[in-house]
């Protein structure tokens, strides 16, 4: 309970019964029939399409920034510019290398689990090798691990926390390696 208006962001509609529990007057932005829509005081309006967006960048960042321009009152223009644009971001999904016709990629700013479970997005579909390691600086990775059943095929692990995340994956029923360093991980995974 709040004076400020809310504003919430997600792919699809919430369900109503997440909507009802909101007291306060709340903006809901979400994807529906290609278009990006918002929900005010039960009326749904549509504010772009996001059909152009595919390909661009994760689509859920340009909802938000369609939604915070909405919010400012801030005319709103299709970007004519972003067609068949792939931005190449260091460390993020940034494509490194094809080895043993294994494409290889960084996507190390993916240092919270809800950037690493965008970046799976991408790459639905296909036979993914993540690799997994180094130190979790406290975070209890096992709620982690446990989301990727389902999303990938294999886990290779290092560092000093591999033999807790690989008994994990053997917890959850995901393919799972261990190795001691990155180096070796490297070349484990290239054999995937």
């Amino acid at each position: 309970k709040i004076k400020s208006c809310l504003a919430f962001f997600s792919e699809e509609k919430p369900d109503k019964k997440i909507i009802e529990k909101i007291t306060n007057p709340a903006h809901w932005f979400y994807f529906k029939k290609g278009n990006i829509v918002q929900l005010y005081e039960n009326q749904e309006t549509t504010i772009a399409s996001s059909k152009h967006l595919t390909g661009v960048t994760f689509k859920i960042n340009w909802l938000v920034i369609y939604a915070a321009l909405r919010l400012l009152k801030i005319k709103i223009t299709k970007p004519e510019n972003v067609k068949n644009v792939e931005p190449i971001t260091e460390h993020r999904i940034e494509k490194v290398a094809t080895i043993n016709q294994v494409d290889f990629y960084n996507d190390s700013k993916s240092t919270i689990p809800e950037s690493t479970f965008a970046a799976l997005e991408k790459f639905k579909g296909k036979n993914i090798t993540i690799i997994v390691g180094g130190i979790s600086k406290g975070v209890n990775r096992k709620p982690f691990i446990e989301k990727l059943k389902g999303k990938v095929k294999q886990v290779c692990c290092f560092g000093s926390e591999a033999e807790q995340i690989a008994k994990w994956c053997d917890e959850y029923k995901i393919g799972c390696s261990k190795y001691s360093n990155l180096k070796t991980t490297l070349n484990a995974a290239q054999k995937k």
